[in-house]
């Protein structure tokens, strides 16, 4: 179970103070609970928590509903901010859907630059939109949110799915939205004391995953502390929504996997780090278990590393532990090697042999390096939207190749197996020469000739679209859940084993899916590096390699 899940609600919270937050609709205020021991360090796995009431908030209402309502209690838990959102004029209508898209504005999922002061950006994950509505604001959240909203981000990303993850209504005396069939994904709702008709719609709103609940209290009006406690650990603080689908947080406590935040002191200062062991491995049977250490984005945490990825999932069918590790980006290749040395020594039941690197984006940066300097101490690297620029480099430009740094690297004599995967339509570098050379390119250059592929590459269209070069073989997955394809292009060495994976996740950008670990680890499984530095691999079940 996740940190989040595994902390009961407290009964007493935190003392918080309200930022009144100015936007063009006119004031909200938002709940800070500044003595939360998450605050500061989840950020990117935070909800962001928006009310909805049935009369305007002031400073000083916000902040006696949050207490009331149970609400800071959560927020305190969470490490997150809860943002009540007026109405522009004196009652509510379509257009202050404009508000809720300005207050989510104010909140960011990059821990380098949140903040919990002035004008933010606060800490909050879009992919986590809880809304919490009363009286009117109940009736408005019913008639505007309980449908598909979009946010339109900052070039190049685009549009995002804003749609809450969840929604409690208290109250409400109108039905939510009829469902969009173009839409075609769960609004997941609770509703309290709602209109006659309100399960009938909630349960056509929700034929997916049958997340919805109805209540009653004989309290009529205003919040409910009790049911706002109790449901958002049964129910509406569980979810999150990946490009429109609903997905369930990770509870590693029922999964049975352990869950740590660890700090140790590295020559050049402490690393923190969470770890996730599976509670059926026999910690006590040295060298049996395989190591999966992996890295977060830019920006994000090892915490949204593990939600996201669902490497500790796999783990636990697998049988292997994860390490994720916290601000990797100002740490070197030679400091995560010191940490590998830590953990060895702490672990003796890991299996040297069976260790795998794998991150997404600048984590992907920070596996090619490791991949590049310490190819010894991997059985298989897993890099994912991101392609190979040194360490060392003086000048991190990823729309540029430097193909003189990259010949000018030494190659140590390895074989390093790895799966890549990009995202299709990433206005990021993730694919080669496209549209120009880039660290994608470097990236194939410097580790097809590593793993003897080809002595040169230079991206051909003609041989290979997507990747400039004829594979011997592909292959497809397809991610029920999302809906997407991901073609795998396979490369044989020059002895014609298979040590080279690279996929492109079809029609998607820049993010992270859990499908991605589980193919990951079905390609990397089968290799392990003897103590002469020679891949091992192993044959699966049915005879293949």
């Amino acid at each position: 179970m996740s940190k989040k899940n595994k902390d009961k609600i407290s009964t007493n919270h935190a003392d918080g103070r309200v930022e009144v937050i100015a936007t063009s609709q006119g004031e909200a205020y938002f709940y800070i609970p500044e003595d939360s021991k998450h605050i500061r360090t989840r950020v990117t796995t935070v909800p962001i928590i928006l009310v909805f009431g049935h009369e305007k908030y002031n400073e000083e209402s916000a902040k006696q509903t949050a207490v009331e309502s149970g609400l800071a209690e959560i927020a305190d838990r969470e490490g997150s901010i809860v943002a009540f959102i007026n109405p522009e004029g004196e009652s509510w209508r379509p257009s202050d859907v404009n508000s809720y898209n300005e207050v989510l504005s104010k909140f960011t999922e990059n821990e380098r630059i949140a903040t919990i002061t002035g004008d933010g950006p606060y800490p909050g994950w879009f992919e986590r939109i809880y809304v919490y509505a009363e009286g009117s604001g109940a009736d408005f959240v019913a008639e505007n949110l309980a449908k598909e909203v979009l946010y339109e981000q900052q070039p190049p990303w685009g549009t995002r799915d804003a749609t809450p993850a969840f929604i409690t209504l208290f109250n409400n005396t109108v039905l939510p939205a009829s469902p969009d069939p173009a839409f075609g994904q769960d609004i997941p709702i609770i509703a309290v004391n709602p209109v006659e008709g309100t399960e009938e719609r909630l349960k056509a709103l929700n034929e997916k995953n049958n997340l919805y609940a109805v209540k009653t209290s004989e309290v009529t009006k205003g919040f409910v502390k009790d049911i706002v406690l109790s449901t958002y650990e049964e129910l509406s603080g569980t979810t999150r929504r990946l490009e429109s689908v609903i997905i369930r947080v990770p509870n590693y406590e029922a999964e049975g996997i352990k869950e740590t935040i660890e700090v140790r002191e590295l020559s050049t200062g402490p690393i923190r780090y969470r770890e996730y062991i599976p509670n059926d491995l026999d910690l006590d049977k040295e060298s049996t278990i395989p190591l999966v250490i992996t890295f977060h984005g830019g920006g994000n945490t090892a915490e949204h590393q593990a939600w996201v990825s669902e490497w500790p999932l796999v783990g636990k069918k697998h049988g292997f532990m994860v390490v994720s590790v916290d601000r990797h980006v100002e740490r070197t290749a030679s400091d995560m090697i010191e940490l590998l040395e830590i953990l060895f020594k702490e672990y003796p039941a890991i299996d040297k042999t069976r260790v795998y690197a794998t991150g997404f984006s600048m984590g992907g940066v920070k596996t090619w390096n490791l991949g590049a300097k310490f190819p010894q101490y991997f059985a298989a690297i897993a890099p994912w939207g991101a392609g190979f620029i040194p360490e060392d480099a003086k000048e991190f430009i990823p729309a540029k190749s430097n193909p003189e740094l990259i010949e000018q690297l030494e190659m140590l004599p390895y074989t390093l197996p790895l799966f890549y995967i990009a995202g299709g339509t990433s206005p990021l570098p993730e694919l080669p020469s496209q549209p120009e050379k880039n660290i994608m390119d470097d990236a194939l250059a410097f580790f097809l000739k590593m793993n003897k592929v080809v002595e040169r590459y230079e991206y051909d269209e003609s041989e290979d679209k997507t990747w400039g070069i004829a594979p011997t073989k592909t292959y497809s997955l397809h991610n029920e859940v999302l809906d997407f394809n991901t073609v795998v292009s396979l490369y044989p060495s020059e002895d014609n084993q298979i040590y080279t994976a690279l996929a492109v996740d079809v029609e998607k950008s820049h993010v992270v899916h859990g499908m991605n670990s589980w193919i990951t680890w079905d390609f990397i499984r089968r290799f392990s590096r003897d103590s002469d530095g020679r891949i091992i691999i192993t044959k699966s079940d049915d005879g293949s390699e």
